[in-house]
This record gives C-alpha cells, sequence and structure tokens, in this order.
C-alpha cells in the first residue's frame, strides 16, 4: 500500500520537495502509529549495516516510538538511470533486525523517475 501510495503521489506532481513527499506517506490510513520525518545526508542511516550513497536528497519517516520496525525513506537520485543500482544497493545494505527489540519482516521499494522510495516494515502493515 506505501508503495502504491508513493508512485501515485510522485506522479500527480503535487509534492515539490521530498519533506512535503514524506510526510504525505506518513500519514493517513494506512499508517497506524504516529509518525515524525527528518531530512537526511549520505552516511550511515537508520535500518542499514553499511553507509549508504549515491544520493543527492533524502528524507526519512517513520514512527515516534522505536519500538515498531518501521522506517521509510525517499531520496532523489541525480542520474535517473541509476535508480535501479541504487535500490539494490539499500537492498542489499538494508538489516532487517536493526530495531533492538523488534525486526521488520519485509523490505519494499520503488522508483518513478530519478525519486526512490524504500521502506522497511511489518509484513501485515504493507498488505493492508
Amino acid at each position: 500500500i506505501i508503495m502504491a501510495h508513493f508512485t501515485d503521489k510522485v506522479n500527480s506532481g503535487e509534492y515539490k520537495t521530498l519533506e512535503d513527499l514524506g510526510n504525505a506517506l506518513c500519514t493517513g490510513d494506512h499508517i497506524p502509529f504516529a509518525a515524525a520525518g527528518m531530512p537526511v545526508e549520505e552516511g550511515y542511516l537508520n535500518g542499514f549495516s553499511e553507509e549508504i550513497s549515491g544520493f543527492t536528497d533524502g528524507y526519512m519517516f517513520g514512527p515516534m516510538i522505536g519500538a515498531i520496525p518501521f522506517v521509510g525513506y525517499v531520496f532523489t537520485v541525480e542520474d535517473q538511470t541509476k535508480t535501479d543500482e541504487f535500490m539494490n544497493t539499500l537492498n542489499e545494505k538494508a538489516d532487517l533486525c536493526w530495531n533492538i527489540c523488534t525486526a521488520a519482516d519485509e523490505k519494499y521499494s520503488a522508483a518513478v523517475g530519478n525519486t526512490v522510495c524504500f521502506v522497511m516494515c511489518p509484513l501485515s502493515l504493507e498488505e493492508e
């Protein structure tokens, strides 16, 4: 569901910044928790076992309570031809057990143009 929202929102063209897009993705009936977000830069990101690079702009969103195994990101990749490579890097370096007391079940990624969305979450959340 989150990836469908991502695709719809990017294709609508109404979100001019990643912050607006990230905030839109972490609100609504499909997110059953209070969420917050923040800009991110290349380096160690929550949910990854190694540094993440290859993006020009990034925004993270997730629950305000750390016991929920969810983390989401939206990124801008400068070169649209490198979005698949960037998504592969995210999938390879993602650590479903990054959260100390719980673990995510699944990871999802999608791209529209040079905008990439990546989410790790409980299986039940994406299936709703």
